[in-house]
C-alpha cells in the first residue's frame, strides 16, 4: 500500500483530509513533525528542492530575518548572492545527478549591505514509495564565526609555517594580506604599506588590490600632508584611520580619481608597529562599498598586523645578517681565517695567518693541545672522541668549537684537519685551516629556538614554557655568556616568569621585583621604558637596594630590555646577567632586541587567548551558582539549564529539561505572550525585560516567575537566553497585602464611626461646660457682687474680702473654662490655609497688647519685630500663636526696669523658626516640656495671673501646621519661646495680611 505524497516536496499532505484512508498516515506525519524539529535543532534551517533543484521549501527566512519566498523556484546556482567555496558548481550539479548526499558543502552568502556570511549545507536525495526520485532536502547551518577563526588561526600557522621555512619577506606579507581579506565580514582588499629610509609610505603587499591604484600610490610616496589618504593618517598619527566615503574626504583628493576608477569606495588603515612602539608601516583594508569597518575586522587587523611588525623586524635582521654571512663567504671563498699545523703529540707547532691577516683573534696556541686550551670546548661532540678521531688517523671537516675569550667574548670556529705522513709513512702529525663562524652559528641556534618556540605556541603551551625556551634559546647565541630571565608587569610591579639558570637563591629573592627608579635593572627598564645597562653591580646606585641578593652570586653586570605590546606599551622585560664586568655586545643588543620582540607577541597573544577563556568559565560559574533560572532555548526547546532553573522547575538534575519546549510549562493563558516574546528575541534579535508569567512545575505544583529574554549566538547558531525568577513569595505576600487592604477599609470605617461618637460626645460635654457650669458661675459671682452692693455697709471688713476673692475665684474658673473650651476648639476647626505676612500679623498683635487698656500701671515694654517670612497657614490660628506668646512675654518682663521684647525668624533648611525673646524673670527650663501641658504653671497665679492653657493652644496650632514648639531660659535672665512652619510657599498664591 502507497501512501500519497506531495508534489512538490514528496512529504505528507499538509491537510490530512486530503489524504487518503491509510492507517500509517497519521505515523508518518508524526514522523515528519519529529524529522523537523530534530533538524531545527541541529541546524539554522531546512529547504527541500524538487527533481529539478528548485527550491521549494525553506524555513530560513525564520531563522535569519528574511524571506525564504525570495529563493522559491530558484537553483542554487542561478543565485548570484551565493558563492562555492572549494568546488565549482559544476561539480555540485554532477553530484546531484549522480544522487550523491552531500555534507559540509560551504558556500559563501553575500547580503544587499555587502556583508559576507558563510553557510554549510548539507543534503539528500528522497524518494517516493515506488522508487521515483523527488528531489532532495537537506539543512544549512550558518558558521561565518567558525569560519573567520580557523581561517585566521589557519593564516597566523601557516606564517609562522613559512617564517620557519625561509620564505621571502614579499610572500609572508602577501600571506598576510590574504588571511585578513579571508576573514573580513564585508568584502574588501588588503593593502601593507612600509616607510623607508626618507620617512615615505609605499606599497609593500596588496596582492588583491588593483596595479593601477598601488602605482597612484607608489608614485610619489605618501609623504605627511593633508591628503595622505587613509593610510598616511594612520602612519603619521599613530592610531586608526577610517574613511567610510573616500568621495566625501580630503585625505584621499590626491588618489580620488584612480580610487573610484578602481571601484574603492571605503578605507580604514591599523598601524603596524616595532617593538620599540615606532611605527613601520600601515595595515588597512579598501571596500567598494561605503561603509565603517566592523569591530571584528578592527581587531583581526590589529592581530595580523602585530605580527607584521615581527615579520619585518626579523627579515630586516636577516637582511643585515645575510650581507654580513656574504662579505664572509667573499673571504672564505679566497681563504680560511688561519692555517695550524701540529706535532705527533698533537701540539701546536705552527700557526699562519692565511692572506695577510693581522688580527687573528682566535688562533691557536703555540706549544698546547687544542683541548688545553683555556676557554676551548667542543661543540656537539666530546674532546674523549675527538682524540679517539686523531688516533685512528682519521680527517675531520667539521669540528666546531666554542672559545671564550679574554674579554668574555664567546667566538665560534669551525676547524678541519687531516693527518700527515711522512716519506716512510711514519705519522708526524696533523695540518687544517679554522674559520670563525661566529656570526652564521648564532643566527642557526636563534632559528632554531625560534621555530621550536613557534611549532610549541601552535600547540597552545603554557607561558612559562614558552618563556623558558625564549631565554634557553638567546642564552646560547649570546656574545658574552650570560644567563636570561623574563619578567612580566602585573599589578604594578614585576613577577619572574622565567629564569631556570639563574642562582637559585637568588631566583627566590626576586620572584617580585617593584617598578621604579633604583629597582635594580628590570624595575628601572620597565620605568624607564628604555634598556638599562648595569657595568658593574658592585658599585651602580640602581643596585644600592639590591646588592645584598647579588652579592652571594657570581653576577658582574645586568642589562634589561623593555617587552613592549602591540601598542607600544611595556609589558614586562627580558635582563641578561653576565659574570664579567662590561658593557653588552652590539651584537647581544641586537640579539635582546629581537628577543624582546617576540617575547611581547607570544605574551599578548597568551593573554588574550587566556582572558577569552577565563571570561567563558568565569560566566559559566557564575550561571552555575546563580539563584536565578538561566536557560538558552532555540526556538523555545531548551539546549542548556543551570541549577537556579531545575530549583525552580522542581527538578532534581537540569538536565531533565534538555529538549522540552518551555511554553508547554505555561499557563494557557500565557502562552501566547511567551511565544510573541520569543518571536521577538529569536528573530528581530532584541532584548525584553521582564514580564510575569504562571507556570506548571515538574512536581505538578505552580509557580510565578519573570521572565526575560536575550538574544545570543553560539558558533555561529542564533540562540535566546533568558533568565527566570521565582516570585511567588512576592506574589503570596501581594494576595496577603491585598486581602489586609481589603479588611483594613472595614477597620477604618468602624474607627471613624467610633471617632465620630466621641467627637459627638466631645461636642456635648463642651455644651454641658458651656452652658451649664458658666450659668452656676455668673450666679455666684452676681449675688457676691449684689451682696457686696446692698450690705457693705453691714458687712465687715474680712466679709468684704471675703466676698471679693469669692468674686476673682468665680472668674478665674470661668476663665479656666473658656481656655479649656478654645483647646478644644483647635481640634474640631479646620484650618482655612492661605499666604500669611507674619511680619504683619505680628506687628498688629503687638500694637493691640500695647494699646490695651488692661495693662494698667504695668511698665510698656519696647518690642521690636525683625524681617518675618510669609507662610502658609490659618491667618486667625497664627494670630492667636502670637497673641499668646507675645502677651507672655509682655507680662512675665513687666517687673524689670526696662522691659523688652524681641521677635524675630531665622531659616533652618526647610522650615522657618519663629521666636519670641523677652528679658523678664524666666524659669528654670528643666520644666520647660511643662508649660505646653495644660493648666501646667511654673509661677503663682498671685504674681502673674492666667490659665495656664495659652501655651498648651499655641501648641495645638503649630503641630496642625506640621510645625513644633520649644522653650530656652535662665532664672532671671528671661526667656525665648520658638515654634517652626514649613518654608515652602506656592508661587502666585495671594498674601493675607491682618486688617
Amino acid at each position: 500500500m502507497s501512501v500519497v505524497m506531495s508534489k512538490s516536496t514528496g512529504l505528507p499532505p499538509e491537510d490530512p483530509a486530503s489524504a487518503p484512508e491509510n492507517p500509517s498516515y497519521a505515523d508518518l506525519v508524526a514522523q515528519v513533525a519529529r524529522f523537523r524539529a530534530l533538524t531545527g535543532l541541529s541546524s539554522d534551517w531546512y529547504w527541500e528542492e524538487d527533481d529539478q533543484y528548485r527550491t521549494v521549501l525553506t524555513t530560513f527566512g525564520n531563522r535569519q530575518g528574511r524571506e525564504g519566498a525570495t529563493v522559491l523556484g530558484k537553483r542554487r546556482w542561478e543565485r548570484t548572492d551565493l558563492t562555492p567555496i572549494g568546488f565549482t558548481w559544476e561539480e555540485h550539479r554532477a553530484s546531484l545527478e549522480a544522487r550523491q548526499s552531500f555534507r559540509g558543502l560551504q558556500v559563501r552568502f553575500a547580503r544587499a549591505d555587502g556583508a559576507v556570511h558563510i553557510w554549510s549545507l548539507a543534503g539528500e536525495p528522497f524518494y517516493s514509495t515506488d522508487g521515483r526520485f523527488l528531489g532532495y532536502r537537506g539543512i544549512g547551518s550558518d558558521t561565518t564565526r567558525a569560519f573567520r577563526d580557523a581561517a585566521l588561526k589557519g593564516g597566523e600557522r601557516r606564517l609562522f609555517e613559512r617564517l620557519a621555512a625561509g620564505a621571502p619577506q614579499s610572500a609572508l606579507l602577501a600571506e598576510a594580506c590574504r588571511t585578513l581579506e579571508a576573514v573580513l565580514a564585508r568584502p574588501g582588499t588588503a593593502l601593507m604599506m612600509r616607510l623607508d629610509r626618507d620617512g615615505l609610505l609605499r606599497p609593500a603587499a596588496g596582492p588583491s588590490v588593483a596595479a593601477q591604484l598601488l602605482s597612484a600610490i607608489d608614485a610619489n610616496g605618501i609623504r605627511p600632508a593633508a591628503d595622505a589618504i587613509t593610510c598616511g593618517e594612520a602612519a603619521f598619527r599613530n592610531a586608526v584611520a577610517v574613511c567610510p566615503n573616500i568621495a566625501a574626504d580630503p585625505r584621499w583628493a590626491s588618489c580620488l580619481e584612480v580610487a573610484r576608477s578602481t571601484g574603492v569606495c571605503a578605507a580604514w588603515s591599523t598601524p603596524i608597529r616595532a617593538s620599540s612602539g615606532a611605527v613601520i608601516g600601515t595595515l588597512g583594508v579598501l571596500h567598494p562599498v561605503c561603509a565603517a569597518p566592523a569591530e571584528t575586522d578592527l581587531e583581526a587587523a590589529r592581530n595580523i598586523a602585530s605580527l607584521a611588525g615581527v615579520l619585518v623586524e626579523r627579515f630586516e635582521a636577516e637582511a643585515r645578517l645575510r650581507e654580513s654571512e656574504a662579505r664572509f663567504r667573499q673571504l672564505t671563498l679566497l681563504s680560511s681565517d688561519w692555517y695550524w699545523e701540529q706535532d705527533r703529540d698533537y701540539r701546536f707547532i705552527s700557526t699562519e695567518e692565511v692572506a695577510g691577516r693581522r688580527d687573528k683573534p682566535i688562533g691557536e696556541s703555540i706549544g698546547l693541545t687544542r683541548w688545553e686550551r683555556p676557554g676551548t670546548r667542543p661543540v656537539g661532540t666530546t674532546w674523549e672522541a675527538h682524540r679517539e678521531d686523531l688516533k685512528a688517523r682519521r680527517s675531520f671537516a667539521h669540528l666546531v668549537l666554542e672559545i671564550t675569550l679574554p674579554d668574555g667574548l664567546r667566538r665560534y670556529v669551525a676547524v678541519r684537519g687531516e693527518p700527515v705522513f711522512d716519506a716512510a709513512g711514519e705519522f708526524t702529525g696533523y695540518r687544517g685551516t679554522g674559520t670563525d663562524i661566529t656570526e652564521r652559528y648564532r643566527a642557526d641556534l636563534v632559528r632554531s629556538g625560534e621555530r621550536h618556540l613557534f611549532e610549541l605556541f601552535s600547540a597552545d603551551a603554557a607561558l612559562e614554557e614558552l618563556m623558558e625556551i625564549l631565554c634557553r634559546t638567546f642564552e646560547s647565541a649570546l656574545a658574552r655568556p650570560g644567563v636570561a630571565s623574563v619578567y612580566l608587569a602585573e599589578a604594578g610591579e614585576l613577577r619572574l616568569a622565567a629564569g631556570a639558570s639563574l642562582d637559585a637563591e637568588y631566583r627566590t629573592r626576586v620572584r617580585t621585583v617593584p617598578i621604579g627608579d633604583a629597582c635594580g635593572s628590570c624595575g628601572t627598564c620597565v620605568h624607564r621604558n628604555e634598556v638599562v645597562v648595569c657595568r658593574d653591580l658592585s658599585t651602580d646606585p640602581l643596585w644600592d637596594g639590591w646588592r645584598d641578593a647579588v652579592a652571594p652570586t657570581a653576577y658582574a653586570s645586568c642589562w634589561s630590555t623593555p617587552i613592549r605590546g602591540a601598542a607600544g606599551q611595556v609589558i614586562g622585560t627580558i635582563a641578561i646577567y653576565a659574570k664579567t664586568v662590561a658593557d653588552p655586545d652590539a651584537s647581544d643588543r641586537e640579539l635582546m632586541a629581537s628577543a624582546a620582540s617576540l617575547a611581547g607577541v607570544l605574551i599578548e597573544r597568551f593573554r588574550a587567548a587566556s582572558a577569552e577563556r577565563e571570561s567563558e568559565q568565569r560566566y559559566r560559574s557564575l550561571v552555575e551558582v546563580s539563584q536565578d533560572g538561566v536557560m538558552v532555548s532555540d526556538g523555545g526547546r531548551i539546549l542548556y539549564a543551570n541549577p537556579g532553573l531545575a530549583r525552580i522547575l522542581k527538578v532534581v538534575d537540569a538536565q531533565e529539561l534538555l529538549g522540552r519546549d518551555f511554553a508547554d510549562m505555561v499557563l494557557p493563558e500565557y502562552r501566547p505572550l511567551l511565544r510573541e516574546r520569543t518571536r521577538r528575541v529569536s528573530v528581530d534579535r532584541v532584548s525584553l525585560g521582564y514580564v510575569e508569567v504562571r507556570i506548571v512545575c515538574m512536581d505538578g505544583g505552580t509557580a510565578d516567575i519573570e521572565i526575560c529574554g536575550t538574544p545570543i549566538e553560539v558558533g555561529g547558531r542564533r540562540l535566546v537566553q533568558s533568565n527566570l525568577r521565582d516570585i511567588s513569595a512576592r506574589k503570596w505576600a501581594e494576595r496577603e497585602l491585598k486581602v489586609l487592604n481589603e479588611t483594613l477599609e472595614q477597620r477604618v470605617a468602624e474607627r471613624t464611626a467610633e471617632l465620630s461618637q466621641a467627637n459627638q460626645a466631645l461636642e456635648a460635654f463642651s455644651y454641658t461646660v458651656a452652658h451649664d457650669l458658666r450659668a452656676p458661675l455668673r450666679a455666684i459671682d452676681g449675688y457676691a457682687r449684689l451682696l457686696i452692693e446692698d450690705a457693705s455697709e453691714r458687712l465687715t471688713e474680712a466679709m468684704l474680702r471675703d466676698l471679693e476673692t469669692i468674686r476673682r475665684t468665680a472668674l478665674r474658673m470661668a476663665g479656666l473654662i473658656d481656655g479649656l473650651l478654645d483647646f478644644s476648639r483647635l481640634a474640631r476647626e479646620p484650618a482655612a490655609r492661605s499666604t500669611v505676612s507674619m511680619r504683619s500679623l505680628a506687628e498688629s498683635v503687638a500694637a493691640e497688647i500695647l494699646a490695651d487698656p488692661a495693662g494698667g500701671a504695668q511698665r510698656r515694654p519696647r518690642i521690636r519685630v525683625g524681617t518675618l517670612p510669609e507662610v502658609m497657614g490659618d491667618m486667625a490660628m497664627l494670630r492667636q500663636v502670637w497673641s499668646n506668646l507675645i502677651g507672655n512675654a509682655v507680662k512675665f518682663s513687666a517687673t524689670t526696669l526696662e522691659p523688652e521684647v524681641t521677635i524675630d525668624c531665622a531659616g533652618v533648611g526647610d522650615e522657618h523658626v519663629f521666636s519670641v525673646r523677652d528679658n523678664g524673670v524666666g524659669f528654670d527650663d528643666r520644666y520647660a516640656d511643662k508649660l505646653f501641658g495644660v493648666f501646667q504653671r511654673l509661677h503663682s497665679q498671685t504674681s502673674f495671673p492666667g490659665t495656664g492653657v495659652g501655651l498648651a493652644i499655641v501648641q495645638r496650632i503649630i503641630e496642625r501646621h506640621g510645625g513644633r514648639v520649644f522653650a530656652e531660659s535662665r532664672p532671671g535672665q528671661g526667656a525665648t519661646f520658638s515654634f517652626t512652619l514649613p518654608g515652602r510657599v506656592a508661587p502666585g498664591t495671594s498674601v493675607m495680611t491682618p486688617e
